[in-house]
């Protein structure tokens, strides 16, 4: 297909390219209209494909599920200085954010209920809090979505937000 005749160009690949048992796909479209989405992560669940987001909303429920299996269950926990120190990129699979980027976490999670700040230590001289799961909050290695609800199978995904075109 050329693209001048195409209203729509999509393109379907495999997200881990390494991993030929991975049932996650990446499209890809370039469109005339602005309802068709740049890109959205799909993955096949009990025989259908539903969505996970974009790469980057994928990217960042892995790293705060990652984040949250690091942190122990309180009255225990880590500073963020410590959680950037035991990130580990192989065992996560993912790339290591800075020390903003978890910070922006933390307080996320902290936000939803997941962690609380379990105790403050003194570091130099500032006052640094210590991080840990809530006791009723076990990590999970599954990615959710933003709202944990199920994600939308293709079919069902709002127009505005779906290519139906592949």
């Amino acid at each position: 297909v050329l693209s001048s005749t195409a209203d729509i160009i999509v393109e379907f690949k495999r997200k881990e390219k390494e991993n030929p048992n991975s049932h996650s796909r990446v499209i890809q479209t370039l469109s005339r209209f602005e309802e068709s989405p740049n890109e959205v992560i799909i993955d096949l669940v009990d025989g259908e494909y539903i969505t996970l987001g974009t790469l980057a909303e994928v990217s960042k429920k892995a790293k705060l599920s990652y984040l949250l299996s690091l942190l122990p269950t309180a009255p225990n926990g880590y500073t963020s200085k410590e959680i950037v120190e035991e990130w580990d990129s192989e065992e996560a699979g993912i790339k290591k954010p800075g020390k903003r980027t978890i910070q922006n976490y933390l307080s996320e999670l902290q936000e939803s209920g997941q962690i609380s700040i379990v105790e403050q230590v003194i570091v130099g001289k500032a006052k640094t809090p210590r991080y840990g799961r809530t006791t009723d909050n076990e990590p999970s290695s599954e990615i959710s979505n933003a709202s944990n609800a199920r994600p939308l199978p293709i079919r069902d995904f709002p127009r505005s937000n779906a290519c139906y075109t592949c």
